[in-house]
């Protein structure tokens, strides 16, 4: 088991310094790999990236109880619970460590819950740490009013940021905001640069945009 933890730890390139690039995004790595005994002693021993972990796995098992089938896109959905307080609790430990995704993760959590100030606040700590989904997150927020008041230009700039990071789901929605004028300045040209720039991410409903433009022969 010494070994198998040993082996876990360095293939998720545990960062100290709260390195969002470096930190195991997905939850289920460590105990798929160690075993839930094992992720929950290190939980308890105080290792962030086993409290990330275990808080998920956590918060999951209390939705499926809960009757929400443990879907992991509504985290969080089936409300308060003992078991659901505990992996709240994990994963604020965590996030308190400096773990980008473990803030997300709380966000998610408070966002499904309708807890929009507490979602917003988490949010921003993991944009502001770096990680390009919470990024396009908190932008929704700045977007839709959740949580916060609404700001256009600031949802815009967040999105611009989470696009070059790499998140083609930003892009997409910064494409849309140029060709509307929401925010920024009303723009064809940057709009197909954005819709070109999700594609290039990998957001499949901008691919198959692009591939309409180009087969109708409009400059992109």
């Amino acid at each position: 088991r010494a070994a198998s933890a040993a082996a876990a730890l360095a293939s998720s390139n545990v960062n100290s310094l709260g390195d969002w690039t470096t930190q195991t995004a997905d939850p289920g790595d460590l105990w798929r790999a160690l075993g839930p005994e094992v992720v929950e002693l290190m939980a308890a021993a105080g290792d962030r990236e086993a409290q990330y972990s275990w808080g998920y796995r956590l918060l999951l098992d209390a939705d499926e109880a809960g009757g929400f089938g443990g879907d992991a896109d509504a985290l969080g959905a089936s409300g308060r619970s003992p078991l659901g307080d505990e992996g709240m609790a994990l994963l604020e430990k965590s996030a308190g460590q400096g773990h980008a995704h473990a803030s997300i993760a709380l966000g998610q959590v408070h966002l499904a819950r309708k807890e929009h100030e507490q979602a917003v606040a988490w949010f921003r700590k993991a944009a502001e740490a770096g990680l390009p989904t919470a990024m396009f997150n908190f932008g929704v927020c700045l977007d839709m009013g959740q949580g916060v008041a609404v700001d256009y230009p600031a949802a815009a700039e967040w999105f611009r940021r989470a696009a070059e990071a790499g998140d083609g789901m930003a892009a997409d929605t910064l494409c849309h905001m140029y060709k509307t004028g929401r925010g920024v300045t009303r723009s064809k040209r940057r709009a197909m640069q954005c819709l070109r720039k999700a594609a290039e991410n990998g957001y499949v409903t901008s691919c198959y945009s692009l591939a309409g433009h180009i087969y109708a022969d409009e400059p992109y």
